[in-house]
């Protein structure tokens, strides 16, 4: 039986670099993969995100027989962690910018709730109708003002740690390069 937890990639290509560079492939071509549109490590990378319960990548690549040099492997292998440590500090890079901005946010939001408060308490039983209007506008735009914030810190910033987790589990993939077969047209 199958591991469901494990992620199973078998990649053809021309050239190694398409597994950091997206490949030179036209849709009209038989060579055009699903994963022919991103680089084949962003193509992992996503169904890693899509997929947090799987735990493993077993990507085998699959390249013309002159392509594969001595201790290719072992360089794909380092290339893949350098690549992924440097996207993972790039989306740690995007988290604490994110959190910066919404504590700052919800720093304004709550000196414009204090405010709001204060005032309402202070004009509470003034008897003029057109504060109750003043208010009720008030009440829309101090909801809107901690929106953003409390959105950013309550779920914007857990995807962070799905994206950099997903470039982890990335980084430690079993991977295998092996020749392509070449096909019979006789």
């Amino acid at each position: 039986m199958a591991d469901r937890k494990v992620l199973r990639v078998t990649l053809r290509y021309a050239d190694i670099n398409s597994l950091f560079d997206k490949p030179d492939v036209s849709p009209f071509s038989e060579d055009f993969h699903e994963y022919s549109t991103v680089a084949g490590i962003e193509h992992i990378y996503g169904e890693l995100q899509a997929n947090p319960s799987l735990k493993r990548v077993e990507t085998t690549i699959l390249l013309p027989p002159e392509r594969i040099t001595p201790h290719l492997e072992q360089r794909t292998r380092e290339a893949i962690r350098r690549y992924c440590l440097a996207r993972g500090r790039e989306v740690g890079q995007s988290e604490r910018a994110l959190r910066w901005r919404a504590l700052r946010a919800l720093a304004m939001a709550l000196v414009l709730f204090v405010g709001y408060v204060f005032l309402e308490w202070r004009l509470q039983g003034s008897g003029l109708p057109i504060l109750k209007y003043v208010f009720e506008g008030l009440d829309i735009l101090i909801w809107i003002a901690l929106w953003f914030p409390l959105d950013a810190l309550f779920f914007g910033l857990l995807s962070y740690d799905i994206n950099s987790d997903s470039y982890k589990r990335a980084s430690q993939m079993q991977l295998k390069i092996e020749p392509a077969q070449v096909p019979d047209h006789t």
